[in-house]
């Protein structure tokens, strides 16, 4: 799939994303910048997928755990910091963890294409 191809899916997965949360939250900007952030998120892994295809993490626990933990702590902050305790509603509380998510799997991938540049072949 070409570059083309995977800015069309991109701003496909925005769409729906921001439109889904904004239907489903009525909060327009926090569904704005969490489709934002998924689809841009989804563009960057295809890049690095498409530019880097060489550079995929490696099957041993040194390889695997820097992902895991980063994976595992935004999702704990996500899943539990944005708890039902909190005095917000449902669905606020689950655009909050659709934000959150979002923007750890932006963080994570940024940080990979910064040291894949960084380093580059």
């Amino acid at each position: 799939m070409g570059s083309s191809h995977h800015r069309v899916v991109g701003i496909l997965v925005t769409l729906v994303v921001t439109g889904g949360l904004y239907w489903f939250v009525g909060h327009f900007a926090l569904a704005a910048v969490t489709g934002l952030l998924w689809g841009s998120g989804l563009l960057m892994t295809l890049r690095i997928a498409r530019q880097h295809s060489s550079h995929t993490t490696g099957d041993d626990w040194e390889d695997k755990r820097w992902t895991g933990a980063g994976t595992g702590l935004f999702t704990l902050a996500a899943l539990v910091g944005v708890s039902l305790t909190l005095p917000i509603s449902a669905e606020l509380q689950l655009g909050l963890e659709f934000l959150v998510i979002g923007a750890g799997f932006v963080g994570y991938i940024a940080g990979t294409m910064a040291e894949l540049e960084r380093n580059a072949e």
